[in-house]
């Protein structure tokens, strides 16, 4: 299982369905590390980066500034800022 195929546009439709449907990502793709061994650091991995991509994307309507790198063969959407990873934990509930 995982989260790999773009949905149906009618699922993230609404904000409120934009910010479930990031929850599941995050809650079966992605980590948060510890800010006191290292930087902030929040990142979802993909297999395929246009997926990552419309990830990326829906975080970002939420002027999160998300950005993608490529890792070992994975897409990674990830944040860096304190600010906006305590701002997308907010929005996903």
């Amino acid at each position: 299982l995982g989260f790999n195929q773009i949905p149906n546009p009618k699922i993230i439709e609404k904000e409120c369905c934009t910010r479930a449907y990031l929850a599941g990502a995050f809650l079966s793709c992605g980590s948060v590390n510890n800010p006191e061994t290292s930087n902030y650091h929040l990142e979802m991995s993909f297999n395929e980066e246009e997926f990552a991509q419309f990830i990326a994307d829906l975080i970002n309507r939420f002027e999160l500034n998300a950005k993608i790198i490529k890792r070992r063969n994975k897409y990674v959407v990830y944040l860096k800022s304190s600010e906006k990873i305590g701002d997308f934990l907010r929005a996903i509930g």
